[in-house]
């Protein structure tokens, strides 16, 4: 997947993300969006499941930042899924 790296044991259900846009998560917007697609960084699961030095290079942010985003997402997909 596109270099993307994993954390481990910080899955999420995969139910229902194909229609999930990242504009969705606090503190990503159209511009952030676009810098983590074009890090292969495709859909909200996607960006859950990277590891944080993965979302930081894609997206130019900060470790604290990505590893917010990373949570945000988390909990975004299990909200959904109830």
């Amino acid at each position: 997947m596109g270099g993307v790296g994993t954390r481990s044991g910080r899955g999420v259900e995969r139910s229902g993300e194909s229609g999930r846009h990242f504009e969705t998560v606090d503190g990503i917007g159209p511009t952030y969006a676009e810098r983590l697609r074009q890090g292969g960084i495709r859909r909200i699961v996607d960006l859950a499941d990277s590891d944080v030095d993965a979302v930081t290079d894609a997206a130019g942010v900060s470790v604290e930042e990505a590893t917010e985003w990373g949570d945000r997402t988390t909990t975004i997909e299990r909200t959904a899924d109830d």
